[in-house]
């Protein structure tokens, strides 16, 4: 650990991935019968299969074969299951717009797949084998399936909890119901029937996606819901009456002052995605301001909110003694062990409540009440090594009067004692396990997103997305692109050991290229040993690659 953390000089990206909390559920059920019963295929007899296949089928998930079959025994691919995958995320046409050659050696760029492999690959779904390979007609396995389905709701995180790779998705996925009445174990693969009833029960297990899990809670609190199959409507309902498509469609985040019982649907083409999800939330709020925001008589369209105080006027500082220098971007790095992080309050008295949330990647840190001061403090802070978020929100009526976001680099391993780390590194990509996890990336891969680019040179060298061929979704891979200006590939210059985010590795003078095209070394600032830099020689009129010994050492 301590031979990376001297490494560690540049930002790594916080992969923006979504924390989603999965709600109680009833069975998924298909109201456009007469839909159904056109898409029927021949060949399903078994009742374990025959809805959960015609469901998928009639919301165009699941495609069969044109002479009406749908091959339940057959075999089913890594490339198939992906495209399943995307078509739930509604990221059919845009797979099909990538259709064309692709990062791996063993896909054609007239292969059928190769828009959802390309796909699959940007969203981080599946990728390949970290080979330069991806095995598109490749059998898939029980466990390969259950972390497609894991990785597009978000819950990695729990699956990484439970014992990460695959244990922890097979928990997961079971604990979900996912695995409900497949026969297959880890290791044995599965067939197109067994993927399509994963595919049933995971929508049936998570129909609706929400912000807020059911709980008790101190303040209102703002509740974003999404269907797990995009493209699907929701209608809900905040008095415990079952939904239906006359109840009021969900179109932005819903407020709830009060102690609520919420119910959703979510429609997709005339049909029921996963049937009505419930979930419950305590406000502990009086009921007095509860009252004046849900009105009993009002509809809910119609409802007005409660009258609230003016925000007081607060301003949130963060104390930098500690925090030894910060850069151009506002980062803020530590490189000794802290006892405490504080900082100003003004106005403190006129606030109810100081909250501290530190997060780093994907995982959450620290979520604490801090004192309400003139001057706050977080005593024995606990960060992750590397970046961290930590965010300081002042409450006020249950509303935030003030927030100050601060990005706290920590680069000694004392400060994260308590915290459980995996310093293995399975695949010798030079970044620790609980690293690459942290921000979902392959830790048996050294190059998650074959860019060409390994894992540790896009998180530490470059601060780039090793989850993603094209950072920046301008067309050119990460591999390709030119982060430093000089007019050499990124690629280019790890081949050559120029350094690709310094257009002058070595402080001569001269850009690498220049270098390159007058023949002098681009990694020694006085190519040919006479004590002038080359950049020197060349302004005057000098050949750094010629050793003149008529002059003394000439720096600038």
């Amino acid at each position: 650990m301590k031979a990376f953390m001297k490494t560690l000089t540049k930002k790594p990206v916080a992969l923006m991935l979504s924390f989603v909390l999965f709600l109680s559920t009833v069975a998924l059920t298909a109201s456009a019968s007469s839909v159904l019963s056109e898409r029927g295929f021949s060949d399903i007899t078994n009742e374990i299969y025959a809805q959960p296949i015609e469901t998928l089928a009639a919301l165009d998930i699941i495609k069969g074969y044109p002479d009406g079959t749908f091959g339940p025994q057959n075999n089913i691919t890594r490339t198939e299951v992906a495209a399943i995958a995307l078509r739930i995320k509604g990221l059919e046409n845009a797979s099909q717009n990538l259709k064309g050659a692709t990062k791996y050696s063993d896909v054609p760029a007239n292969f059928w797949g190769s828009g959802y492999i390309n796909k699959a690959t940007e969203t981080g779904i599946i990728v390949g084998d970290g080979n330069g390979k991806f095995r598109p007609q490749d059998n898939i396995k029980l466990e390969e399936a259950l972390r497609i389905f894991c990785s597009i709701t978000g819950n990695e995180e729990e699956a990484i909890a439970k014992g990460s790779w695959p244990d922890g998705y097979i928990t997961v996925a079971a604990e979900l119901g996912i695995l409900k009445d497949i026969a297959k174990n880890k290791g044995e693969a599965v067939n197109r029937s067994d993927v399509a009833l994963i595919a049933y029960n995971f929508v049936n297990a998570t129909p609706i996606l929400s912000s807020l899990k059911d709980g008790s809670y101190e303040s209102s609190q703002k509740v974003e819901l999404r269907p797990v199959i995009e493209g699907a409507k929701i209608y809900y309902t905040l008095d415990n009456t079952e939904p239906t498509t006359a109840s009021k469609e969900y179109a932005a985040p819903i407020l709830i002052n009060q102690t609520t019982t919420c119910k959703a649907i979510a429609i997709k083409d005339g049909i029921s995605v996963g049937g009505v999800s419930k979930y419950s939330y305590a406000i502990s709020a009086s009921d007095t301001a509860a009252s004046a925001v849900l009105p009993s008589a009002a509809p809910a369209a119609a409802t007005p909110l409660a009258t609230v105080s003016p925000s007081p006027n607060v301003v949130i500082s963060i104390d930098t003694t500690d925090l030894n220098y910060v850069d151009a971007d506002g980062l803020h790095y530590v490189v000794k062990k802290l006892s405490s992080i504080s900082g100003t309050l003004t106005n403190a008295s006129s606030i109810d409540e100081l909250i501290l949330t530190v997060n780093s990647g994907n995982l959450l840190i620290a979520n604490e009440s801090l004192n309400i001061a003139d001057t706050w403090i977080w005593n024995s802070p606990k960060l992750m090594t590397g970046k961290n978020s930590l965010i300081i929100e002042a409450k006020y009526q249950g509303s935030t009067a003030a927030k100050a976001t601060y990005s706290v680099y920590n680069m000694e391993p004392d400060n994260t004692l308590g915290l459980t780390l995996d310093e293995h590194d399975d695949d010798e990509d030079g970044v620790p396990n609980w690293v690459e996890l942290t921000y979902y990336i392959d830790p048996n891969s050294k190059d998650s997103d074959h860019d060409g680019l390994d894992d540790y040179m896009e998180i530490i060298e470059l601060g780039i997305n090793p989850n993603a061929m094209d950072t920046d979704g301008d067309g050119i891979s990460d591999g390709d692109e030119d982060l430093d200006f000089d007019s050499l590939s990124n690629l280019y210059e790890i081949s050559i050991k120029t350094d690709p985010m310094l257009s002058d590795t070595d402080y001569d003078g001269l850009d690498d290229d220049d270098e390159l095209k007058i023949g002098s070394d681009p990694l020694n600032k006085d190519t040919d040993g006479d004590t002038g830099l080359d950049g020197w020689e060349v302004k005057n009129g000098f050949d750094p690659g010629v050793f003149n010994s008529s002059f003394a050492m000439q720096v600038e």
